[in-house]
């Protein structure tokens, strides 16, 4: 018998009780397969056997039929079949915390106690929170993916800015291509600084889902958290009832936005309505990124207006606060005329963000101001589209189409205006971003928009899918210089400190501390009393 550490060993049983009479040599088995035992028994050997941190699992059912109790043609059909039947016995698992075995075997994982926890640990340990280690509270932040964008940013600021020495914080996800910018500068890495759920997915797919679900039930049982906070749409359900089922204490949800409008079609969005309704009554604290926001889900009847917060999302202000570039290299760099105003904006090129409709707006502006170029600074599936629509309009040599850029600090600071034709915006942190720099805005008055950009006082605000409207609102702020200053001055007043990511960590920690107190007496609790955060 080889000695390796992670060594996976299947045993019949006529062989099964002769090798564990040895307990020399079951202590060298770090990992082992165990047929026609009880859950009870397989842990008693495990720890008469001196082995530690052990898990007990259905078994994975056998590929195809090595019986052949079917004719070939079926052997398909057959492994589908159990397959099937093995998710349900999964989930009845996870659903009872263990306590219902259905699997027709049983898998026993567990390591000695004087072997650490390493990267090439053996199947079902790698990839899993760690063991419970302080007094600390408990969190996992749970989001559909880690890709960029405000929701991963706002998640990943919290996880890394939440006080080390009262919470402990894990962080799960889904399938990422491209890390948001923070994640990368902070070297995040898969499998050593968050747990990957590879099921997980932002589109509807009723197969991986069942999957993330059960592994979200896996980790959430394993790791005893006492929060549980989800973000965005997919990950919010699926977190949740997972949460909810596993009995976690305190469970709080941040949707960055919804998707009631702008989004879907009917059919969609009337079901993402329904599950929220539904998912809210088991939901703690609804974390709105502004105050509209927290208003248009109470309107929508998702639920009381005690049920939400609203907290808005941080931004790390200072690169956009203290930015000193020569504006004519950036220029110069995008082909850009020195003697050209620039319209700018940052964003995703989907539809939601409405850019179409900025660009018909261009041929307006164009008529009365030949000398102003649009920079669009963003990639996306519409890109292509747009540029057709362009040329189309004749409007094709006045727009810079710069794609995915990290410089966005430098590249807001060459806009003499920003703008924003959003469909839909939970908040509009780039917006937070221009404002920080000075620089006007025009936007769309739209989700939580309002919140941030206060109309004819640090930006001006138009209604959605009104091109011309856009186009008015474009060319008085470049006709009134005076007003455009004015505005630039006011906002950046506005978003410093008010939306810096420093004040969103402190009062998402303070909500932290208020919910598992206010559980533990039985009502929400003045955080005050217990001196909180400062």
């Amino acid at each position: 018998m080889k000695e390796r550490y992670g060594l996976r060993t299947n045993y019949r049983i006529s062989r099964l009780i002769e090798k564990l009479v040895d307990t020399d040599v079951a202590r060298r088995i770090s990992v082992f397969h165990l047929y026609c035992f009880t859950r009870a028994s397989l842990r008693r050997i495990s720890e008469t056997s001196g082995f530690g941190r052990i898990r007990i699992l259905n078994g994975r059912p056998s590929r195809s039929d090595p019986y052949r109790a079917f004719s070939p043609g079926l052997e398909k059909m057959v492994g589908l079949g159990k397959s099937l039947i093995h998710l349900l016995t999964q989930l009845m698992f996870y659903t009872t915390g263990g306590a219902k075995v259905m699997g027709s075997s049983l898998e026993a994982y567990a390591i000695p106690e004087s072997l650490r926890l390493r990267s090439d640990s053996p199947r079902g340990f790698h990839n899993q929170p760690p063991p419970r280690s302080s007094s600390k509270v408990r969190v996992l932040h749970l989001i559909t993916r880690l890709d960029r964008g405000g929701s991963a940013e706002n998640t990943v600021l919290t996880v890394s800015g939440l006080d080390k020495d009262r919470f402990e914080t894990i962080l799960a996800t889904g399938k990422t291509t491209r890390l948001t910018p923070r994640a990368s500068q902070l070297g995040l890495e898969k499998g050593r600084d968050w747990i990957g759920i590879p099921q997980l997915v932002r589109d509807i797919h009723p197969l991986k889902d069942v999957q993330a679900f059960i592994r979200l039930l896996s980790i959430i049982h394993k790791g005893r958290f006492d929060i549980v906070h989800t973000h965005s749409s997919k990950a919010g359900i699926l977190g949740r009832l997972a949460a909810h089922i596993a009995g976690v204490p305190i469970i709080v949800h941040t949707p960055h936005g919804h998707v009631f409008y702008g989004y879907y079609g009917p059919a969609i969005t009337r079901l993402f309505l329904v599950l929220e309704k539904i998912w809210a009554r088991f939901t703690d604290r609804i974390i709105t990124l502004t105050e509209n926001g927290r208003r248009e889900h109470v309107a929508f009847g998702v639920a009381g207006p005690d049920k939400f917060v609203a907290i808005p999302s941080g931004v790390e202000l200072e690169p956009f606060l203290s930015v000193r570039i020569d504006v004519r290299k950036v220029k110069k760099t995008l082909g850009i005329d020195l003697r050209e105003r620039v319209v700018g904006s940052i964003g995703r090129l989907v539809p939601v963000k409405g850019y179409r409709y900025l660009i018909q707006a261009s041929k307006w502006v164009l008529r009365k101001r030949p000398d102003v170029t649009f920079l669009l600074v963003g990639d996306g599936p519409l890109r292509d589209e747009l540029m057709r629509l362009a040329q189309r309009l004749d409007v094709a040599d006045k727009f810079v189409f710069a794609g995915h850029r990290e410089d966005e600090p430098e590249l807001i600071a060459a806009m003499d205006l920003f703008v924003l034709p959003s469909l839909n915006e939970g908040m509009g942190r780039v917006l937070v971003e221009a404002m920080a720099e000075g620089k006007p805005v025009v936007a769309t008055e739209v989700g939580g928009v309002a919140d941030v950009v206060v109309d004819r006082q640090t930006g001006l605000l138009v209604p959605p899918k009104d091109p011309e409207a856009m186009a008015e609102a474009i060319l008085k702020l470049l006709q009134d210089e005076k007003l455009a200053r004015r505005m630039g001055v006011e906002g950046r007043k506005r978003v410093y400190p008010r939306y810096s990511a420093k004040v969103m960590v402190e009062k998402i920690g303070r909500l932290y501390m208020e919910l598992l107190m206010g559980k533990e007496r039985g009502t929400v609790a003045d955080l005050s009393e217990s001196g909180g955060f400062s």
